[in-house]
């Protein structure tokens, strides 16, 4: 459909990128992605709200291909479990030290390439984001699977509540360069998981140039491949801490896709978290 692309990545999966796609063409068929509040009321703990498919404005993105580039760096340096990575750490502190500095510059770039696909708050089904009060005219853009290398790996082995510890520290931080804001990586998980059912419909833009069977034959197709769907899928029940389901869906996922290293590195992190040895030898 016009605006989604599929790039290949290092293992010859393909990776969507939603570029710049009208609003009006995306639909879920599932609302049931629940994230924490953002703003904490006075004397209140965040309250867990429930969101529909929300994903980045609109914006002049051209990087897909760099932005692949570092989805492969840490893709690899997950699956070797920092062993083999792109990024050339600093040895002076021995080899263990070196894939450990090579291991945060491979996730640094990933999650400032994630923040821009995936950086903002608009919900598709939003009446003011449709008449264009929020957000762009032109549509969305994101990238998903750039969300799950850069998130799934922490709340597997450790949960959520250190993935918002973590986004506690990173909001101390400023990019002086740019004065950007530093990324927040349960926003963009929470973006990509809401994408999981999403389906697109065709551009008819041109309708008037089409013919009547034309128009009948096209329907909506969904947004992401089965293979990304079953990584999201794993990832919105990593959020809530239900380990045990994720680890259903990672077998699911290794059913159908066998040779995704990720998935079952993934699952892996998963299953020791859990202490299931069984699930990990399956």
């Amino acid at each position: 459909p016009k605006g989604v692309l599929r790039q290949i990545d290092f293992f010859e999966e393909p990776i969507t990128f939603l570029k710049n796609v009208e609003k009006s063409r995306l639909h879920s068929i599932d609302e049931s992605c629940f994230f924490y509040s953002q703003s904490r009321q006075p004397q209140q703990q965040q309250a867990r709200q429930k969101s529909k498919p929300s994903l980045s404005d609109s914006k002049e993105i051209h990087n897909e291909i760099e932005a692949l580039s570092s989805f492969d760096g840490m893709t690899m340096c997950i699956i070797s479990r920092g062993s083999a990575t792109v990024e050339e750490g600093n040895d002076g502190d021995g080899p263990d030290a070196k894939a450990m500095h090579s291991s945060a510059l491979a996730w640094g770039e990933l999650l400032r390439y994630s923040w821009e696909w995936n950086g903002q708050n608009i919900n598709i089904d939003d009446p003011h984001s449709r008449n264009g009060d929020c957000g762009a005219p032109g549509g969305f853009t994101a990238a998903p699977m750039l969300a799950v290398a850069a998130v799934a790996p922490v709340v597997a082995q450790n949960g959520r509540h250190y993935l918002r510890r973590i986004d506690k520290w990173l909001a101390r931080t400023v990019n002086e360069a740019t004065g950007n804001s530093p990324p927040n990586l349960w926003t963009m998980a929470c973006h990509a998981v809401s994408l999981r059912d999403c389906f697109v419909s065709p551009d008819t833009t041109n309708a008037q140039n089409m013919t009547t069977s034309e128009i009948l034959s096209t329907s909506s197709v969904p947004l992401l491949t089965a293979r990304e769907r079953w990584h999201l899928h794993a990832l919105y029940q990593l959020l809530h801490n239900n380990h045990r389901e994720a680890m259903g869906a990672y077998l699911r996922l290794l059913e159908l896709y066998p040779g995704d290293l990720l998935g079952l590195s993934l699952a892996m992190d998963v299953a020791f978290t859990l202490g299931d040895a069984r699930s990990a030898l399956r």
